[in-house]
């Protein structure tokens, strides 16, 4: 077998082609070069985004890290990028990856997260250590977000951060659920019925009318006496 310049022994034809999904060589980034007539495997399909509903779960600092990018005013910048972890209700672990730009401007974002894992009171002035966050935790508020993918054009839904809350805020992990709009409650009043009871008047006694004792004949005469006796 002939050897090249290098002293390698040069690429033969009928190989197996190398399948994507392999752990490369050399780094892991998957900017190694494959062959064009590679095999594509489950696991080039690409990770499916599992996206978490709308409210409030408690997180996890997993991880962080500063790098630069470039704005769109092509300003070179540094941000944080801060790994967290959230448990969905099925037992699913979703990252979360929070970028924060490092300008004046952003702080409140800052002191909103120091304040969440327990880091920074209200209206104090202390350092970010960095060293110390990951492992702690606290609760986020999760919102729904929708962005254009850059590789199909297509609209991609997933979620983002809308605030991380204050430590010991006591909000649950379930995520909020649709308000139900509540129907009014009817409350039909009866009519109050008061039952007035028909007022029973005694019957009134006829008084007999008084007659005088002097005229009236004694009980034990008899007629012809008393009428005589009325006479004189």
């Amino acid at each position: 077998m002939n050897q090249n310049a290098f002293g390698q022994a040069p690429q033969q034809f009928g190989q197996a082609p190398q399948q994507f999904g392999q752990a490369p060589q050399q780094g892991n980034d998957g900017d190694e070069e494959i062959d064009m007539n590679a095999i594509l495997g489950p696991d080039d399909e690409g990770a499916k985004i599992h996206v978490l509903a709308p409210g409030i779960y408690n997180y996890v600092v997993t991880n962080y890290k500063q790098e630069e990018y470039t704005n769109m005013h092509q300003q070179v910048r540094k941000r944080m990028c801060i790994d967290v972890e959230v448990t969905d209700n099925d037992g699913t672990k979703v990252t979360i990856v929070e970028k924060i730009t490092l300008i004046k401007k952003m702080g409140w974002k800052f002191c909103q997260f120091f304040l969440s894992i327990g880091a920074r009171s209200q209206g104090d002035s202390v350092a970010m250590d960095w060293n110390n966050v990951v492992g702690r935790g606290g609760s986020l508020k999760i919102k729904a977000h929708a962005y254009k993918s850059n590789k199909t054009g297509n609209m991609v839904n997933t979620h983002r951060v809308d605030e991380f809350l204050p430590a010991n805020s006591g909000q649950s992990q379930q995520p909020v659920a649709p308000v139900q709009q509540q129907q009014p409650v009817q409350q039909q009043q009866q009519p109050v019925q008061q039952q007035q009871q028909p007022v029973q008047q005694q019957p009134v006694q006829q008084q007999q009318p008084v007659q005088n004792a002097q005229n009236l004949p004694p009980a034990n005469q008899n007629i012809d006496q008393a009428w005589g006796s009325f006479q004189q």
